[in-house]
């Protein structure tokens, strides 16, 4: 999905946010509540959890009653049965039917919203679809590919993505920041304002009623001083923080900067080789290990190392560059020198606006490269022996 505005953005943020963030601070009051994992694991409609519910698998299916919240994650997830509390949910396929005494937040590729939810609903999604038989109570803040809203909203509306499509009352005001077209069928009626910014226009129909103002937000194009000048403020500022990253590196570890750069000059293939099936096998690692609650922890620890090592990337080869470029400097003054050189070529190169997608395949490339190495190095798979005497004769380490 393509989010065509920093506001259509902000609300795909705000939906993620509303959906982890609770889950975390749920962390501290977890112990006491009920524990569920498998390949599908369910509740059934005889059940009854008199307590917060953390649920997790490949299918997932909720038919008896939650006192508290649940918390679920799996790739298919139905909740069927009535919850008191909120419901806070990450997957693939994911249905609430309810009711929800509380908030509804959920993230997936496909989500459907079915039965009466007492206070906010928060979706991003692919495709999203609040049902005729649903009822948001209060607002809808939702974020998709396509949104089709059939049952009443209390309050607000907040949409953004792509196209929304408005077929039942809304008791406020609908706001939608769309790369697609807003669709207001006859049975759509807004209390409040509707405020669009649409790329595809809008279709409204005849019998569609706005008791407040309707405003279309004409998009604004900035002109090619005002793009130079935020590429230009944007480099500078991805710049900084990665020279304030490197200058971390050598300060800390300058030995073992050395060591990584050495074995991506000396192995490239190699790190090439590691870094490729690195980005293949740790998202399936982290898929597998998220269906189960003991598992999720360290799901969420290897996609941090992997995010934290994609960024180290631009150090990394800026530092193999930078000395290549400088002899190869042993001091750590001459290596924080190196470091400033060859970062700097490798941020500017990754930011260049180069057509056809050439800036994505380099950025992949010194991605690629820095965590193969990065591997290499820590496993000494595929690692050239180090020679005695070159151990033997290297300066020690700067204090």
């Amino acid at each position: 999905m393509r989010i065509r505005s920093l506001k259509a953005l902000l609300i795909t943020l705000a939906a993620a946010a509303a959906l982890l963030l609770p889950m975390a601070g749920g962390a501290g009051h977890a112990l006491a509540a009920e524990f569920r994992s498998g390949a599908s694991p369910s509740i059934g409609s005889e059940e009854r959890i008199d307590d917060d519910l953390y649920i997790s698998g490949g299918t997932i299916r909720v038919d008896g009653q939650v006192t508290g919240d649940l918390v679920a994650a799996g790739g298919t997830v139905n909740a069927n049965g009535p919850v008191d509390g909120n419901v806070n949910i990450a997957g693939g396929n994911v249905t609430v039917h309810g009711p929800v005494g509380g908030t509804v937040r959920v993230a997936a590729g496909t989500v459907t919203i079915d039965g009466e939810v007492a206070r906010d609903v928060v979706v991003a999604g692919g495709t999203v679809h609040i049902m005729s038989s649903a009822r948001v109570g209060q607002d809808l803040v939702v974020a998709g590919g396509t949104v089709t809203v059939d049952g009443p909203v209390g309050r607000d509306v907040r949409a953004g993505g792509g196209d929304f499509r408005l077929n039942s009352t809304v008791g406020g005001n609908v706001r939608a920041d769309l790369n697609g077209r807003l669709i207001l069928t006859n049975n759509a009626s807004i209390d409040g304002n509707l405020t669009y910014e649409a790329d595809s226009g809008a279709n409204i129909a005849g019998g569609a009623t706005v008791a407040g103002a309707t405003t279309r937000v004409q998009p604004t194009q900035p002109s090619t001083s005002a793009r130079v000048v935020s590429w230009i403020l944007s480099t500078l500022l991805r710049l900084a923080w990665a020279l304030l990253v490197g200058t971390a590196v050598v300060l800390l570890i300058p030995r073992t900067a050395r060591i990584v750069t050495d074995t991506l000059r000396e192995r490239p293939v190699v790190s090439l080789g590691w870094g490729i099936a690195l980005l293949i096998a740790v998202p399936l690692l982290v898929l597998l290990l998220a269906v189960t609650v003991i598992g999720l922890p360290l799901a969420l620890i290897a996609l941090g190392l992997l995010l934290l090592a994609a960024y180290l990337s631009q150090i990394v080869v800026g530092i193999m560059l930078g000395r290549l470029l400088l002899g190869r400097p042993t001091t750590r003054s001459g290596l924080w020198v190196a470091m400033l050189v060859g970062v700097t070529i490798v941020v500017v190169i990754r930011l260049l606006p180069i057509p056809y997608g050439w800036t994505t395949w380099v950025s992949l490339l010194i991605a690629v490269l820095a965590i193969g190495a990065i591997w290499t190095e820590l496993t000494g798979w595929g690692r050239y022996a180090r020679e005695p005497q070159r151990a033997a004769t290297a300066p020690p380490p700067p204090a």
